[in-house]
C-alpha cells in the first residue's frame, strides 16, 4: 500500500524544457534551506523524480518519507561557519566544525588547522566563497577522515546527497552553478532578520570582520542578496495569488494615502526659532540632553537654559526639517501625497523608483537590521553635516575665523568656525555614500539632507520614491527619525564636551 496525500500533476524537473527550470532549482535550494536551517527538519531524499514542476511553474517535492533533524546548535553553526569562510578565518572554521559535529569535543585543533586551511584555500581559489565547488569541498573533507580525528556525521551526508541532487540538475542547464552562490541569499536573509544572539553575532562578524571596521561593500553585497531571495520567493509561486497580491497591494496603498503616518504631525518652529506645540515632532516622548554650543545660538535664551545651552531636539528638528527628507515628510502629511504624484514624470510613476532592500529597511521584517545599522547612519550623518559646514566656511574664506567660547569652565578660550574633517570622517563618507547609491539607484547622501543640492531630475525620483514609500513613512517618522536625532546629539554632544572640556 503507498500513502498519498494528493495527486499533483506535473513532469519531472530534470526532465522538464521549460525556460524557467534553472529558477525553479534556485526556489529548490531556498525550500531545503529552510528545512535545514530554519526548522531543523529536512527532506532526505530529494532524488529527481521527487521533484517536478507543475502546469503553472512551480516547483513540487514529494515523497517526504525520509526526513532528517539537526539542533540549533547545529543550524546557528552552519550559518557561523560560512561567515567565517567569508573571512576566511580559519581559527573560527575550525571550531566550527566542533560545533557541527565533524571533530569529537576536546581534541587538538592545532595539528588539524592547517590541513582545513588549505583544504579551503583550495576551494576559494575560484572566485571566493560562493563559487566553491560543494561536491569536491565534500571530498577533500572526506579524505582528512584516514589521517586526522575529522568525521561526516550522518546529517552531513544526507545534506550533500540532497545539495548534489539539485546542483546535478542545474548544471544541465547552466555549467556555472555554483550551490554556495545560490544558497548565499537565503543565508542573507537569515542575517538580516533573525534576531538571536548568534545570528546578530554572525551578521556583525560578516559585516565588520576581524579587524571591526565596516565593510559598506560586504553590506551592499548582503542586502543585493536579500533583493534576489525576494525574487526568488515570489517567483516559487508560479501564477498564483498574483490577483489576490494586486488586491492586498492596492489596499495597502489606499490605506496608507487615507491615514498616512498615522495622526503624526510634524513640527515646524515658530517665530521664536523654536519647535511650535501646535502638534507633535519627531523627537516628542525623547528626553534629549541640552546641547552645548561653544556660541550664542538664536533660541537659546527663549528656551530657558542657561546660555549657550539649546535643546538638542531644538537644533536638530530645525535641521531636519529644512532636509528635502524632512520638507517631503512635511508635504506627506498635510496630504499632499497625490499632488506629488501628479508633479512625477509618468515614466516614473510607471516603474519601480525604491529599491526592494530600501523597503525592507522600513519594513516590520527590518527593525533588528535597523537598529544593526543605526550607529553607522549616525556616524555618517554626522560625517556628512560636518564635511558640508567645512565645504561652506571654505567658499566663504572663512576657514580661519575662530569663536569665543562662553561656557564656564572650558578650557579653551576659542574654537574654529570650520570644523575638523578627519580620516575618520572621510572613511565614513564613503561608506555611506555607497550604501545611499545603491538604495537610491545613484544619488547622493546631499542629495537628500542638504537643501538646494539635488538637481530636478533628482527631486522627480525622490518624489516618485516617497510615494512608493507610503506605507512604510510612519516607521520613517516616528521610529528611525527620532532615534537618529537622539545618538546625533548624543555623538555631537560628547564629541563638545570632549573638546571644550577635556
Amino acid at each position: 500500500r503507498v500513502l498519498t496525500t494528493e495527486w499533483l500533476e506535473g513532469e519531472k524537473l530534470s526532465q522538464s524544457k521549460a525556460d524557467d527550470v534553472g529558477t525553479l532549482v534556485n526556489v529548490g535550494v531556498i525550500c531545503f534551506l529552510k528545512q535545514l536551517l530554519e526548522w531543523g527538519f529536512f527532506h532526505s531524499d530529494p532524488h529527481p523524480g521527487n521533484l517536478i514542476r507543475t502546469p503553472d511553474g512551480r516547483l513540487a517535492i514529494l515523497d517526504f518519507g525520509l526526513m532528517s533533524e539537526v539542533n540549533d546548535d547545529i543550524k546557528y553553526g552552519m550559518i557561523e561557519a560560512i561567515s567565517h569562510l567569508i573571512h576566511r578565518d580559519y581559527e573560527a572554521i575550525v571550531k566550527d566544525f566542533v560545533t557541527l559535529e565533524f571533530i569529537p569535543e576536546g581534541t587538538d585543533l592545532k595539528p588539524i588547522l592547517p590541513v582545513l586551511a588549505k583544504v579551503f584555500d583550495q576551494a576559494l581559489e575560484g572566485g571566493g566563497a560562493k563559487n566553491i565547488n560543494f561536491q569536491e569541498l565534500a571530498a577533500d573533507l572526506a579524505q582528512i577522515t584516514f589521517d586526522y580525528p575529522f568525521r561526516i556525521p550522518p546529517y552531513f551526508a544526507l545534506i550533500i546527497r540532497a545539495i548534489s541532487t539539485l546542483e546535478g540538475i542545474a548544471l544541465v542547464g547552466n555549467p556555472n552553478f555554483a550551490i554556495v552562490d545560490e544558497a548565499y541569499p537565503y543565508i542573507a536573509k537569515r542575517l538580516l532578520t533573525d534576531d538571536s544572539p548568534r545570528l546578530r553575532a554572525a551578521l556583525r562578524y560578516m559585516v565588520y570582520g576581524r579587524s571591526n571596521v565596516f565593510d559598506a561593500d560586504r553590506m551592499v553585497d548582503l542586502l543585493i542578496a536579500l533583493e534576489e531571495y525576494s525574487s526568488a520567493s515570489q517567483s516559487a509561486r508560479g501564477d498564483m495569488d498574483k490577483e489576490l497580491a494586486a488586491q492586498a497591494a492596492a489596499a495597502m496603498s489606499s490605506s496608507a494615502r487615507r491615514n498616512p503616518l498615522g495622526g503624526f504631525t510634524s513640527t515646524m518652529p515658530d517665530d521664536s526659532g523654536m519647535p511650535s506645540t501646535s502638534g507633535r515632532s519627531p523627537l516628542d516622548g525623547f528626553n534629549l540632553p541640552p546641547l552645548p554650543l561653544p556660541f550664542p545660538f538664536p533660541g537659546g535664551q527663549a528656551s530657558g537654559l542657561p546660555g549657550g545651552l539649546v535643546p538638542a531636539s531644538a537644533l536638530l528638528s530645525q535641521l531636519y526639517q529644512m532636509s528635502p527628507l524632512g520638507r517631503m515628510l512635511a508635504m506627506q502629511e498635510q496630504g499632499m501625497d497625490a499632488a506629488l504624484l501628479n508633479n512625477t514624470p509618468a515614466e516614473l510613476q510607471s516603474s519601480a523608483n525604491t529599491r526592494e532592500a530600501l523597503r525592507f529597511i522600513f519594513s516590520n521584517e527590518g527593525a533588528w537590521f535597523r537598529e544593526f545599522i543605526m550607529d553607522e547612519i549616525v556616524k555618517s550623518v554626522d560625517a556628512l553635516s560636518r564635511e558640508q559646514l567645512y565645504a561652506l566656511v571654505s567658499r566663504l574664506g572663512l576657514t580661519g575665523v575662530m569663536l569665543p567660547v562662553l561656557l564656564p569652565g572650558a578650557s579653551r578660550s576659542s574654537v574654529a568656525l570650520a570644523p575638523v574633517v578627519t580620516d575618520e570622517d572621510k572613511k565614513e563618507l564613503e561608506n555611506v555614500t555607497k550604501l545611499v547609491n545603491f538604495l537610491t539607484r545613484g544619488q547622493s547622501p546631499a542629495s537628500f539632507l542638504v537643501p538646494g543640492t539635488a538637481t530636478p531630475a533628482q527631486q522627480a525620483q525622490q518624489r516618485a520614491m516617497l510615494v512608493e514609500l507610503l506605507p512604510v513613512l510612519p516607521t520613517v517618522a516616528t521610529e528611525v527619525m527620532p532615534q537618529l536625532m537622539q545618538r546625533l546629539a548624543s555623538r555631537i554632544g560628547a564629541r563638545l564636551i570632549r573638546e571644550l572640556y577635556v
